[in-house]
């Protein structure tokens, strides 16, 4: 009896051990995992755009912020929307996660004003560790760099153990160390303004007119409208496309943040600009100092295919091939920049109107493959390579001449017929 109770006891004791071994192991894979995953969310934050580091994630409103969205559109979401916190689920553990930023203002190049609460015009807060606020502002754009903090907890199985962070979420008005650090890990970083803190970035351009799904210039449009936002209030934003129109942007009216504005892109020409894609660029100023600058694509199409340009379309009969002469047709590029080629056909008409004479051939050009959002593949067909600043030339086999023909036809005719496309007609060639 005493045997089977001192067996009983050791058996009970390595179960006991064991347990106790497995419960580390899995203690220490969940927290390895877990400054993974704080890092991973650290670093992808690197990658967005300054002005996608504000807000939290998820957001405590339950709304969405930017950088919410930015984590969203790299493919990192929370799995269950009913918590306080983000579920994300790493080699079958499910682990909260909270993103917090803050605004850092390094009293290097001054300080910011005293405000109530401790913000930008934001709405975020400053950083723990910025600069102290002055009654009278001494720099014009205190957001030097933004502070990216990963706060990662998990469960400890049937420990008990409720997950606790410390030092997490701190600001300037805000110090207080609550949390004892238990089953949680947090990995912060300090992301510099790419712009040193001076001017306003270019937080996003819009179109509003005309206005989503069809945003494509149409003919009767007589103006486009960019919506921008600047990242802090702006003294002013300029614009400048790329066919060489230039403006201010005006302030939308009823805005008292100063970073809304209006592009109003209009007053064209009859022929211009082309069709096409054109590119706006967008700079916010504070005072003279601008921000780095940002684009926006427009697309026009308020032309009809453009033809080729008569003084620049010439044709004749290439004898080069032996025993197969064809007729050769160029033409210079037009100037839009929405057309990717012609078609070209031949269409043999009546009987020859007299001897001698070959049968008049015309040769019709297709009103044009349109091309608006991007540049087609390069195709091994003449006929439908992009234009080039070269001459396209289409060949086409005709009928075999008498052997007394030595001249060459040419262009008599460039017009529009009713069905939209363009007809070449050749003249007839002489013995």
């Amino acid at each position: 009896m005493v045997a089977i109770t001192i067996l009983l006891i050791g058996v009970l004791g390595v179960a006991k051990m064991a347990d106790g071994a497995n419960t580390l192991s899995t203690t220490t894979k969940a927290r390895v995992g877990a400054t993974n995953l704080a890092r991973e969310l650290v670093e992808d934050a690197r990658t967005f755009n300054y002005a996608a580091l504000n807000g939290d994630f998820p957001a405590p409103s339950g709304g969405a912020t930017d950088l919410q969205d930015a984590y969203a559109n790299i493919g990192i979401s929370d799995t269950s929307a009913s918590l306080s916190d983000a579920q994300i689920v790493r080699r079958g553990t499910v682990y909260t996660v909270h993103v917090f930023t803050c605004v850092f203002d390094d009293g290097h190049d001054g300080v910011r004003a005293t405000a109530t609460p401790d913000v930008n015009a934001a709405g975020e807060p400053y950083c723990l560790g910025s600069a102290a606020s002055a009654g009278t502002a001494t720099d014009s754009n205190p957001d030097d760099a933004r502070k990216v903090e990963a706060s990662v907890t998990w469960t400890l199985g049937n420990q008990g153990v409720t997950p606790s962070c410390v030092h997490a979420k701190q600001t300037a008005g805000n110090a207080a160390t609550t949390g004892i650090g238990t089953a949680c890990v947090v990995q912060s970083e300090l992301i510099a303004n790419p712009t040193g803190g001076l001017g306003p970035s270019i937080k996003s351009i819009t179109q509003t007119s005309p206005a989503a799904p069809n945003t494509t210039i149409e003919p009767g449009t007589t103006s486009v409208i960019l919506r921008v936002v600047t990242t802090f209030a702006a003294n002013s934003v300029t614009w400048t496309s790329d066919e060489g129109t230039s403006g201010s942007a005006t302030a939308v009216a009823g805005d008292t943040t100063g970073t809304l504005w209006d592009v109003n892109w209009g007053s064209w020409g009859t022929s211009t600009p082309n069709d096409g894609t054109h590119i706006v660029s967008v700079q916010a100023f504070l005072l003279t100092v601008g921000g780095p600058p940002k684009q926006a694509p427009v697309k026009f199409n308020r032309f009809i295919p453009q033809a080729p340009a008569a003084g620049g379309l010439n044709g004749g009969v290439d004898t080069r091939i032996t025993g197969q002469p064809a007729a050769a047709i160029t033409w210079s590029p037009v100037t839009g920049s929405d057309i990717l080629g012609y078609t070209v056909y031949r269409v043999k008409v009546a009987a020859p109107p007299g001897p001698n004479v070959l049968p008049t051939w015309q040769t019709t050009l297709l009103s044009a493959v349109r091309r608006v959002s991007a540049p087609p593949p390069v195709s091994t067909r003449p006929e439908e390579r992009p234009q080039t600043s070269r001459a396209l030339q289409a060949m086409l086999p005709v009928p075999q001449p008498p052997g007394s023909m030595t001249s060459a036809s040419t262009i008599t005719s460039f017009r529009s017929i009713r069905s939209g496309r363009l007809r070449l007609t050749l003249s007839p060639w002489m013995a």
